[in-house]
Parts: structure tokens; C-alpha cells; sequence
């Protein structure tokens, strides 16, 4: 009889920085192959094919240049007996680390129940074995976050020769890497973090909510879910904080990390850190934020959209009333919030102010009469 001949012609991956590893992607079957037959495919890419053996053979063995052992892997996937002839079914597939092509002969040869050799398998086939396609930027799949419903994925590429993923990363020095990954561990799972809104009662009294982001409904109570512990990870969209379910937290937030080796307390906007100086909070209080990160060093007066805060290292206390400055000036402050429509008389440990709209203006001189006491002042001090 023949031999099934398997020349097979390997280059490398087009993906410099890759790291191959088996996963789910497209496979290459075969069955009984012609003489002459002519498959395409890359390295590391799953090869099905399936010989008939002789009635009497018991097992196969795949020999590679000679053979059983070297640069590649054969799995028998399968043997079945009909027709007076003996089906078996074996996946192969090949390395390559260099950046030559190479050509391998592959042979089958079957045995007896004694280990007895009978004869090699009645065909010839040729594969041609290719690098994966060559990539540019444009071939990049930009990640997508997951929503409350709807699945996201990380950013990656796909070969169109084989159909392998390759999960996209920049790192942290602005270079490319790409490492195989399977579709499955590509996606992000829908986080579940609805935003609900009371939308009225349903006919047993109970509180129907709908998720203002997919339409969902619910009813009864409903939590909220905040940032759990994660990390940073920078990729497309700069610097994220990924959680341990692979997904990135929804709304606003300040969480604990590390960014560009420094490790602190960063604002994020659903998973993406932003460089914002403003007052923000998390679960631990109200924070001075400057480039996005919390300045416990801070001391003084910020401001956010809904007012300007006392800040006592880099935390709004919500406990200090008196008069305290920033670079605006000196302002009296209640409860740590600067109260600009406060006129009357409050204290500092310089002493005693006339406060003009929430300000002490230094400009006041003469007798200023305040809660049924009168006070001689001099550039706005109590003298």
C-alpha cells in the first residue's frame, strides 16, 4: 500500500509578540485524503484527519519525519470499525519557532492486537502551513465594555486564515503586545449593575423599576453595585480598573491602585481613570482629587458641582465651621461647606471676621453690630 504522506510547510506567526497556546478556533478536517490534496493553513492550527486502516489493525501510530516524537502533537480523537475497514481520526498540529518554513512527512502506520505492523495508510496529501496573516492597526477590533445587558469584550484580532484570536494590549510602554486567547475568554459578561428608576406600582402594590441603560424591569428592591477590589490594567482607552470577573465597574468612583508604578487612590469613570481635579466621592467620604488622584496632603477649600468644601488631608470631614482660605481668599465655611450667602461675624484662630457674602473682604472699617453686641472693626478684624 501507499504511504499517507503529509508534507506540511510551517512559517511563522506574523505576531512577533505572540504566545501560542491551544484554544477553540477553526480546525482543518480531513477524511481519507486524495493524492495530490493541498491544505492551507497556520502554525499551531488544528489538523482533523481521518485514515482507514486495515479490519484487522488495533491501534495507529503517527510518525513525523521519521518519527513519533518531535515538534508536534498527534491526539486520537477517535476510532470506529465498519465496512470491513477500521476509521481513525487524529488531531495534529505543528510548531514553528523559527522564520524559515519547514516541511514535515507525516506517515500512518497501523498495527495488530500483538503490536504486529501491518501496513501505512493508502494516500499522499501536501499541506502548506503558513505564518498567521499579516496585521496592521487597522485590523484591531476595539475593546468594548460590558453593559448592564449586554456582553463587552477586551480588544483583539483575528486571523483570517485560521480564525484564531489574539487579545490586544498596550502596555505600559506604549507598545503592542498580542497573546492567543480563546473567543470565550474574550468576552466580558453583562455586569448586571442596572440603573433603575421608579417607574410606579404594579396592580399588587409592588415598586416597578426599569434600567435607564437596557430596558429592563424589575420589581421590589433593588441594590446598587460599587467598584470591588480589581486592578489597573492599561490598554485602548488608557489606564482601567478591571475587577476580578474581568469586567470594569460602572458609574463614578475612587479606588485603590496602582498607575505608572505609583500607587494611590485614582477617580475612575466607568472603569477608566480620568485625570480630573475636582472634590469626589467614594465609599469612605467626599475626596480632594488633582489629575484624578486623591491628595491627602491637601488643605484648604475645593470646589465640585455642588459646592466648595473645607478640605482636611484631602477629606471633607463635614465637621469644620470657621473661617478657612484658599486661593480665592478666606471664606467662612459650615459643616465644611462655604456658605456664600453667610453674613455676620466668625472666627479662625487669627481672630474674629466680618463675613460679606460667605467672604472676609479685609475691607471693612467701623462699628459693625452683630447679634445685639457692637464691635469696633478695622480691615474686616474684630479689634
Amino acid at each position: 500500500m501507499l504511504a499517507l504522506v503529509l508534507v506540511l510547510t510551517l512559517g511563522v506567526s506574523a505576531f512577533a509578540e505572540t504566545t501560542s497556546a491551544a484554544s477553540d478556533t477553526e480546525v482543518v478536517t480531513i477524511t481519507n485524503p486524495a493524492y495530490g490534496t493541498t491544505i492551507e493553513a497556520c502554525a499551531n492550527q488544528k489538523i482533523r484527519v481521518t485514515v482507514d486502516g486495515p479490519s484487522n489493525s488495533t491501534s495507529a501510530k503517527v510518525y513525523v519525519d521519521g518519527s513519533a516524537y518531535g515538534d508536534h502533537t498527534a491526539t486520537l480523537v477517535s476510532k470506529t470499525s465498519a465496512n470491513n475497514k477500521v476509521s481513525y481520526t487524529y488531531d495534529l498540529t505543528f510548531k514553528n519557532n523559527t522564520s524559515d518554513k519547514k516541511t514535515y512527512t507525516v506517515v500512518f502506520k497501523f498495527y495488530d492486537a500483538n503490536g504486529k505492523y501491518l501496513s501505512d495508510a493508502d494516500c499522499v496529501i501536501t499541506f502548506t502551513i503558513t505564518g498567521h496573516q499579516s496585521f496592521s492597526q487597522a485590523d484591531i477590533v476595539p475593546a468594548q465594555a460590558a453593559t448592564c445587558g449586554t456582553k463587552g469584550h477586551q480588544a483583539y484580532v483575528q486571523c483570517k486564515k485560521c480564525g484564531k484570536y489574539f487579545k490586544v494590549e498596550k502596555n505600559a510602554n506604549g507598545n503592542w503586545t498580542y497573546s492567543e486567547i480563546s473567543k470565550a475568554d474574550l468576552e466580558i459578561p453583562a455586569t448586571g449593575n442596572h440603573t433603575w428608576k421608579e417607574v410606579g406600582k404594579n396592580s399588587q402594590g409592588q415598586m416597578v423599576y426599569k434600567c435607564s441603560v437596557c430596558g429592563a424591569l424589575k420589581t421590589g428592591a433593588v441594590t446598587t453595585t460599587k467598584a470591588t477590589k480589581g486592578s489597573f490594567v492599561y490598554g485602548e482607552q488608557g489606564w482601567a480598573y478591571v475587577l476580578t470577573d474581568g469586567t470594569l465597574p460602572t458609574g463614578k468612583d475612587i479606588v485603590e491602585g496602582t498607575i505608572d508604578g505609583v500607587h494611590g487612590w485614582y477617580y475612575i469613570e466607568n472603569g477608566i481613570f480620568k485625570k480630573k481635579t475636582s472634590i469626589e466621592r467614594n465609599v469612605h467620604g467626599w475626596w480632594r482629587i488633582v489629575n484624578g488622584k486623591v491628595d491627602f496632603s491637601y488643605n484648604g477649600i475645593a470646589q465640585n458641582q455642588y459646592g466648595w468644601w473645607k478640605c482636611t488631608n484631602g477629606k471633607v470631614t463635614f465637621r469644620e465651621t470657621g473661617v478657612y482660605q484658599n486661593e480665592h481668599g478666606w471664606w467662612y465655611c459650615y459643616n465644611s461647606r462655604v456658605r456664600f450667602d453667610y453674613n455676620g461675624l466668625a472666627s479662625n484662630q487669627y481672630g474674629n471676621w466680618v463675613i460679606e457674602n460667605g467672604k472676609v473682604t479685609f475691607q471693612y472699617n467701623g462699628k459693625y453690630t452683630w447679634k445685639g453686641y457692637t464691635y469696633n472693626v478695622k480691615n474686616s478684624k474684630v479689634v
